[in-house]
């Protein structure tokens, strides 16, 4: 099971509403399209249309700019995302993973669900509040692998 996790906040950084959701039998770039296709919903039906966007997903990012070659198996969902992108100002750029600490905790939460679907409108878990406190101060995530 692969999990993904979004978050929506304006510059102020506080947030407006996150998900998490579990996927069996995806490749990593078609859960990657997904979790952006999620993001972008949440970002329209919240009636956000001027949106800067971030992935730490570098072929995604070069995908929807039209820098990489789109494969015929992700054109329509990438065409898909297009179309989306064309309602609203929406930019993407690519993040390095370690900015990404708030993702990767949701992402956790629904890693071990397959076919989980969360919404948290104006509010979060609990189990990455913590997270979020420290992204919102701008305070570096660091990652620790034994060796």
């Amino acid at each position: 099971v692969v999990g993904v996790g979004g978050i929506i906040r304006p510059s102020s950084g506080i947030p407006l509403a996150s998900f998490a959701l579990g996927f069996d039998y995806k490749t990593n770039m078609e859960v990657e399209i997904l979790a952006f296709e999620t993001s972008l919903n949440l970002c329209l039906r919240k009636g956000l249309h001027t949106v800067q966007t971030e992935s730490d997903s570098l072929a995604l990012v070069q995908l929807i700019n039209g820098r990489k070659p789109i494969t015929w198996r992700l054109s329509p969902l990438i065409h898909k995302l297009c179309f989306k992108l064309s309602l609203g100002q929406f930019q993407i750029i690519h993040i390095f993973r370690e900015a990404n600490m708030v993702l990767d905790k949701l992402a956790e939460m629904a890693s071990s669900n397959p076919g989980l679907t969360l919404h948290f409108d104006d509010d979060i878990p609990d189990s990455i509040y913590g997270v979020v406190q420290l992204d919102y101060m701008r305070i570096p995530n660091f990652r620790f692998h034994r060796t």
